[in-house]
């Protein structure tokens, strides 16, 4: 049956290349025969749209052309209209010089006679030209035209516009001895309009005369359009081609056909009633386009013939001028050229199927060769296909297992990880059951591959990883995710105890000695672990999670395991998040200190103020200090903290003293722990100071808790005594809270002692707090320590502590802590309770 079908495959592999082949060509000849109509048609009609689009563009442009001309003439008027005048003047001047210069022996009169006749019957410019004499005052001299002006002054004489013709033009040519003026005046043939005239006149110095003429601007116009005219009557190019020129009133200025010219054709209407001229005027009055019409006169044939036209305006002279195309002419040359690209396209389209046809008939007969030779072929490959397509398997199978596996270890990599913890995840569920994921990260893995290279950290991964995956059950899966990281998925757990052995077993795995050639390598693991779904989040916070707790175990020492505790993770949160904000605070400026004042109460005077530091939230508004200070109690941003504390008390300090508040007012600022143990401190400190120069050192007072204090006694006490160096003073805050012995408070070289507000507040109703607040009083005056209580609240704890020999206090009941901007005038304010002052008499 085999071989049957193989012959059969041989047979159609013989026959299918040439029936392939054949219908092959045929399709192809079809869809040449096919493309080729089309693309003809294309042709056709693409060259129709451009030659007509051409012919279009063509006469736009002759029209613009002309158009440019035209508007170079118009704009030329002026210049022609000034050159010619100012020509004119210049030969009377020359003439009336010459007449006075061969007559000086004559009396003025007598020359003036002589240089009028001679200038009196000039005419010029059609007969419009004369020339004019004036007194530079305005008295006329000569006036061709009108001669009864003569003698008489014309200094007043205004134009429409308000303008003095004489007095102007006088003033104009006594200024420059030559010049241009403008006026408005009526015309000898038109006396109900005035028209634009402009004159020049030149000085004649030896009577004061100056000797003008003067021209309108519309009569140079009108000539400059009469020469255009012309022009453009005369133009002509190919067998149709002219201007037309057509003024807003339907008036023919210029046409091919010469008996048009100067008719009015507005109201000449075809068989549909509408006008050409008419629409020509619209096209003009709005701008420019194209107009299809019926011409009445092609000029080679002389018989009416359909044309389009190109209409421009000429806004300004109320002229339309246009040029066109006749169709007749267009559809004949398209015709032509339809004919042309159709012998063309016949031409190459038969060259194309003989090309065609002698390449199918090689092609079959190439393929009958070619399929003999497959068929040929195709029984030595079959039993090559059947010997390879086993090894490709064999790659196959390969690369999937390389694909989901880590290619050191052998070990499942992440993307298999994630599709078994995924599987797994759906059993628990489904079955009820606990999972956990096993987060393992190897311990000195990076210090073996630093000392002993690399070669022989993948040696101790391999043994490492086949340790740690007989220390797993048969259901678990462990995969290496990268570097020295491991993660482990145990399965069908009942309680967390389940899992416990197994994590002890990995430990232990980790742990024992590696030797690899003669080196004995020691490691240990730290694990993180956390349970679905007990943690009932997606795989990959799961693997987040285990991750995390793994730091934890890492952090408490590493070679042991952590469970994930989400109250923990929560808190761990929350704490990352405060630390950010408080982060943004720092940066942003968002600290303020408030000041709360101290006093002595036997005296009734200021002795100094606590900066106490507060956060200007800008959502919870102002926060104590107990509500961020715990955040950060060990933590490197205490330390910048403290030093933005000292920096900030070292500048408001310094502005006081501007103030000029000069009172024995220092300022004590409170110090952690984590700022004061730092080797750098009073470096640090010595820097602060040195940026306030203006600010005494003793004006400075660093409050340092009991408690800390007793942390290293002896390091602290060196630091205090280095720092006294610099001239700062030290008080030892919250006394009594601690468990410091005498000697230790005699090695303490603080100055001052604050009793803790804590016995203070509650001395008066509790005699054991009251004993504490004594002793603590007596014990200041026995090392010869200054005391203040802090927590004075009321009159009677001020009173109390005066009998008991302490002066110095602070609290609710003296100042609440305010901004700095608030102190002096409280200082200024402040008076001793009246009781304090009494009892101090009393004593």
């Amino acid at each position: 049956m085999h071989i049957t079908q193989d012959l059969k495959l041989l047979r159609l592999i013989k026959i299918i290349p040439p029936i392939i082949v054949v219908t092959f060509a045929v399709w192809v000849n079809f869809i040449v025969i096919n493309d080729n109509k089309i693309k003809l048609k294309s042709e056709i009609s693409t060259f129709h749209k451009n030659f007509i689009d051409t012919e279009k563009e063509t006469i736009k442009a002759q029209v613009n052309q002309l158009y440019q001309e035209i508007n170079y003439e118009k704009s030329s008027t002026e210049t022609i209209l000034k050159k010619d005048i100012k020509e004119r003047v210049y030969e009377a001047h020359s003439i009336a010089t010459t007449i006075y210069q061969q007559n000086k022996n004559l009396s003025e009169k007598e020359v003036t006679k002589l240089i009028t006749d001679a200038l009196r019957s000039i005419r010029f410019n059609q007969g419009r030209g004369y020339y004019f004499i004036y007194k530079i005052k305005g008295t006329n001299v000569m006036h061709p035209v009108v001669p009864a002006i003569e003698g008489t002054s014309q200094s007043d004489l205004q134009d429409v516009r308000g303008n003095y013709i004489v007095r102007d033009m006088g003033q104009i040519i006594k200024k420059s001895e030559e010049g241009f003026h403008r006026w408005w005046f009526v015309k000898p043939q038109n006396k109900s309009q005035e028209f634009e005239k402009i004159g020049f006149g030149k000085y004649f110095a030896p009577y004061d005369w100056f000797i003008g003429t003067g021209e309108y601007v519309i009569d140079v116009e009108s000539d400059i359009k009469a020469r255009l005219l012309r022009r453009i009557n005369n133009i002509r190019y190919g067998k149709n081609g002219y201007f037309f020129v057509i003024d807003y009133q339907g008036n023919i200025l210029s046409d091919y056909s010469k008996k048009h010219v100067g008719t009015n054709r507005i109201e000449i209407r075809n068989q549909h009633g509408i006008s050409t001229v008419e629409e020509i005027v619209k096209i003009a009055k709005h701008s420019e386009d194209f107009l299809y019409y019926e011409s009445p006169l092609m000029p080679s044939t002389g018989q009416p013939a359909e044309k389009v036209s190109f209409i421009k305006g000429l806004p300004d002279w109320k002229w339309a001028i246009g040029t066109g195309a006749y169709i007749s002419e267009i559809e004949s040359y398209l015709a032509e050229r339809e004919e042309y690209i159709g012998q063309q396209n016949e031409s190459e389209f038969l060259k194309i199927l003989c090309l065609s046809l002698f390449v199918t008939l090689f092609f079959v007969t190439l393929s009958f060769m070619l399929s003999n030779y497959l068929a040929r072929r195709f029984s030595l490959y079959e039993s090559r296909i059947n010997k390879n397509f086993s090894e490709l398997n064999t790659i196959k199978e390969q690369l999937q297992h390389q694909a989901l596996h880590d290619v050191l270890t052998n070990l499942p990599n992440r993307v298999l990880l994630a599709d078994r913890l995924s599987q797994s995840m759906v059993q628990s569920q489904r079955h009820h059951n606990l999972l956990a994921v096993v987060f393992l990260d190897l311990d000195g893995f990076k210090h073996v591959n630093d000392t002993y290279g690399h070669d022989f950290g993948d040696e101790l991964l391999i043994i490492a990883s086949l340790r740690m995956k007989e220390a797993l059950r048969e259901s678990d899966s462990l995969a290496r995710i990268g570097g020295d990281e491991f993660v482990a998925v145990l399965t069908d757990l009942t309680t967390v105890e389940d899992c416990k052995p197994v994590l002890e077993r990995l430990l232990l795995a980790a742990s024992e000695p590696v030797k690899v050639g003669k080196v004995e390598l020691k490691i240990s693991a730290s694990i993180g672990v956390t349970l679905y779904p007990q943690d009932k989040v997606s795989a990959d916070q799961l693997m987040r999670h285990a991750d995390q707790a793994m730091y934890v175990a890492k952090e408490s020492g590493k070679n042991r395991y952590h469970l994930f505790n989400t109250a923990e993770d929560d808190a761990v949160k929350i704490q990352r998040e405060s630390l950010e904000d408080i982060r943004t605070a720092l940066d942003d400026n968002q600290f303020v200190l408030y000041y709360q004042p101290k006093v002595n109460m036997r005296k009734g005077s200021v002795i100094g103020a606590e900066a106490l530091i507060r956060w200007q939230h800008p959502k919870r508004g102002l926060l104590n200090p107990l509500e961020f200070l715990p955040v950060i109690e060990n933590h490197p941003m205490m330390i910048e903290l403290g030093e933005w504390v000292i920096d900030s008390a070292l500048t408001q300090i310094s502005q006081w003293q501007a103030m000029g508040l000069n009172l024995p007012l220092n300022t004590s600022v409170n110090i952690a722990a984590v700022q004061l143990q730092q080797a750098n401190f009073v470096d640090r400190l010595t820097t602060l100071l040195a940026t306030h120069p203006d600010v005494n050192p003793r004006n400075l007072e660093l409050e340092v808790l009991e408690t800390s204090a007793l942390e290293d006694l002896q390091h602290i006490s060196t630091i205090m005594n280095a720092s006294i160096a610099l001239g700062v003073n030290f008080a030892l805050d919250d006394f009594g809270t601690g468990y410091s012995s005498l000697t230790h408070l005699r090695r303490l070289p603080a100055n001052l002692i604050k009793i803790d507000q804590t016995f203070v507040r509650d001395m008066l109703i509790d005699t054991d707090d009251l004993a504490i607040v004594e002793g603590v009083i007596a014990l200041a005056k026995s090392f010869k320590r200054d005391v203040i209580a802090e927590g004075v609240e009321t009159i009677e704890h001020g009173t109390v502590l005066l009998q008991l020999g302490c002066e110095l206090a602070q609290g609710y009941g003296i100042a609440r802590p305010m901004p700095a901007s608030d102190i002096p005038t409280w200082i200024s304010d402040w008076k001793p309770n009246v009781s304090w002052q009494l009892l101090t008499c009393s004593d």
